[in-house]
């Protein structure tokens, strides 16, 4: 569900605008929350075609489900025979969206993809959804891909990624009595040119988003500062439907949900009716095929809006506010956008928000301990690794030297242009894998979260010198490899 890149550096000004006063989202609303019938198909995913679960959350929300949403596995044999969920669904007369790996867990990769390797496992796919009463699927095909947290992502080679897409769509078509469309689905808030990887008009039907009400900024910004980073920022919502009228497309949420403030490290907004709101508002006024929201919990992280047929205890404010809007009620009061949301109680636990992916550092949301080096640095030096204890990189200061006991910010500015900066943890000559790779700035040892670095905990670490090393590699060529030592 949730990338390692969100928001970019953009949110902080956003943040700056709202605390002077300036309202960027959809204005003040105030009395009752204008609700009608949604003209999309509105839907719920429930972890599968459970049909008790999702007979529940209809009954729950007092509105019919317009769509499904399922994942298929990671082996080539699940991405081919997605039989027992398409008869699921058409048993139950819901139109699907499958979000479908790109690849297999192991064995498979991109480039060969591109070279149309891999067309007869699309094939099958293709003539086993039609056979299975699922000749109108939607496909979601790669989602995410602006991430690194999925083995097909489009980072690193954006052109063949677009290539083998384009292999996918045209395999599948071949399909007798298919009439498929194609979801093309990045990471909401990802701070990288994911556009550099649009397949072309002609093979995709709808720019989909994932959605998530949380953020890693400022744990007691308002609910409307939160919603405009959401809203606003880099590759948000406002770039989404920009790019689709663009390409004429329709716009496509498979993935959107609320998050407990114990979710996401601590980052989640909560009980957020305004959130709610204010999607709704944007569902409202743009041109949207679908929005499935992700009606369970992934340890953990906690989505889910119901419990049985009753609101969850979790979300009884946004709960309401959410059956108001999507039966067509219009019986709960508009959250002011002066609203404040509580400071979230942060956890060390490492997180991910889709099924399949994982988290690539031991973040924490919590300041903690650093003994300050004696030599300060400004954030904006060049081609040194510095730290700070603060996720907007505030009073930097050298890791060389420095002694660290708990979270802290790891991170270095390249002196030129860089296509990518590897980091390594006590490996000073890069000879094993590295622990993360960033491809576009801020490039921050244990990754990036709307535009703020994540801290790092250093409190795994035995007790001793460790250091950290840094190999940049310069998009005119060749590359620069900068080492810190420092004591834990």
């Amino acid at each position: 569900m949730r990338p390692t890149k969100f928001w970019s550096a953009g949110a902080a000004v956003l943040a700056a605008t709202l605390a002077a006063g300036v309202l960027l989202v959809n204005g003040p609303h105030t009395g009752k929350a204008e609700a009608a019938t949604p003209s999309w198909q509105s839907g719920v995913y429930v972890g599968g075609c459970n049909t008790t679960a999702i007979n529940q959350f209809k009954s729950w929300r007092g509105g019919n489900i317009g769509r499904g949403m399922v994942f298929l596995g990671t082996s080539w044999s699940a991405i081919q025979n997605p039989t027992s969920a398409a008869s699921c669904f058409r048993s139950l007369n819901i139109p699907v969206t499958f979000s479908v790996p790109m690849l297999p867990a192991s064995g498979a990769n991109i480039a060969t993809g591109a070279t149309g390797a891999y067309d007869a496992y699309w094939k099958t796919l293709g003539k086993n959804l039609v056979s299975s009463g699922q000749s109108n699927a939607d496909l979601r095909i790669g989602w995410e891909m602006n991430g690194t947290w999925f083995n097909w992502s489009a980072r690193s080679n954006p052109t063949a990624w677009k290539n083998y897409w384009v292999h996918i769509v045209k395999a599948m078509r071949t399909a007798t009595g298919q009439h498929f469309t194609f979801t093309w689905s990045p990471g909401g808030g990802v701070a990288y040119a994911i556009e550099n990887a649009y397949p072309g008009d002609a093979y995709v039907d709808n720019i989909g988003l994932s959605v998530y009400d949380q953020w890693y900024g400022s744990s007691t910004a308002s609910a409307a500062t939160r919603w405009a980073i959401i809203k606003s920022g880099s590759h948000g919502l406002d770039w989404q439907a920009s790019f689709g009228a663009a390409h004429n497309k329709k716009l496509a949420y498979p993935e959107w949900a609320l998050a407990t403030k114990s979710s996401f490290s601590g980052h989640g907004n909560g009980d957020n009716s305004y959130f709610i709101q204010q999607f709704y508002n944007f569902l409202k006024t743009h041109n949207v095929a679908y929005e499935t929201y992700f009606d369970t919990d992934h340890s953990p992280n906690v989505h889910r809006l119901n419990s049985g047929t009753s609101t969850s205890s979790n979300f009884p404010k946004a709960g309401a506010m959410y059956r108001s809007l999507f039966n067509g009620t219009g019986s709960v009061p508009v959250t002011s956008s002066s609203s404040k949301s509580a400071t979230a109680t942060p956890t060390a636990t490492k997180t991910s928000a889709s099924p399949t992916k994982t988290a690539s550092a031991t973040p924490t949301a919590t300041k903690t301990s650093a003994t300050p080096n004696p030599t300060t640095a400004p954030s904006t030096a060049k081609d040194v690794l510095l730290y700070s204890t603060a996720v907007n990189r505030g009073s930097s200061r050298l890791l060389n030297g420095a002694t660290i006991t708990g979270g802290a910010a790891v991170f270095i500015t390249p002196s030129a242009t860089a296509s990518k900066v590897s980091f390594y943890l006590d490996d000073t000559s890069a000879a094993k894998p590295a622990i993360r790779v960033e491809t576009d700035g801020p490039y921050d040892f244990a990754g990036t979260s709307y535009g703020n670095a994540r801290l790092y905990s250093f409190s795994g670490l035995a007790k001793g010198k460790h250091t950290i090393t840094a190999v940049i590699t310069l998009r005119a060529g060749g590359t620069k490899k900068v080492t810190a030592t420092f004591t834990r």
